[in-house]
This record gives C-alpha cells, structure tokens and sequence, in this order.
C-alpha cells in the first residue's frame, strides 16, 4: 500500500526576466515549500517523493506538480509520514425501482 509523505523544505529559485536590485532583495532567502506525494526513498541523502504537490508558504511563488522530487537532506526543516493512500470505492449506480413507471 503506497502512503503519502510530506516534507517542509526550503527551496533555490531564480527571478524571471529583468529585475532591479530592490526587486531582487524582496526575495533574498529560501522559498519555503510543503511536498506531499508518495515516499520512494528516505535516507541520509535526501527524500526522493512522486506525484509532488508543492505549496508553497508565502504568495511570491507558485504551486508546483512534478513526477517525482528529490529534495537533499541539508534543505529539509520537517518530514512525516501522513498515512496510508486508499482508494474510494465507487458506488453502484442505483436501478430504477420495479414499481415506478418508466
């Protein structure tokens, strides 16, 4: 059964096309994100996850999807493991009832 795992970690970015300086220092620090997908390896490397959706802390960036993210140890603040993902089981679509006209 594949469990989802959430990991806090603080992230490199870049600045898109021209910036002054000013621009450039309102987001000199980290971007803080929350990953949640399914954990293929957590070890003193790193914490490799698939399905990621990252959201982030702060409204300066953006929300992410990728495959699979490979986040290295020395970025990561907090790690869980969030339980076990189930699948819903669909329900059966209703009959009509013998004794309603059609």
């Amino acid at each position: 059964m594949q469990r989802l795992h959430v990991v806090k970690w603080r992230d490199a970015h870049g600045v898109k096309g021209e910036a002054g300086k000013g621009e450039v220092l309102t987001v000199h620090r980290p971007a803080i994100y929350w990953s949640a997908g399914i954990l293929v390896q957590s070890d003193e490397h790193g914490v490799t996850i698939a399905s990621d959706l990252g959201l982030p802390l702060g409204d300066d960036y953006e929300t992410t999807y990728r495959t699979r993210t490979f986040i290295p140890r020395v970025l990561i603040d907090e790690e869980f493991d969030a339980g076990a993902l189930m699948r819903r089981k669909r329900k059966a679509p209703h009959a009509p009832s013998p004794l309603t006209d059609p």
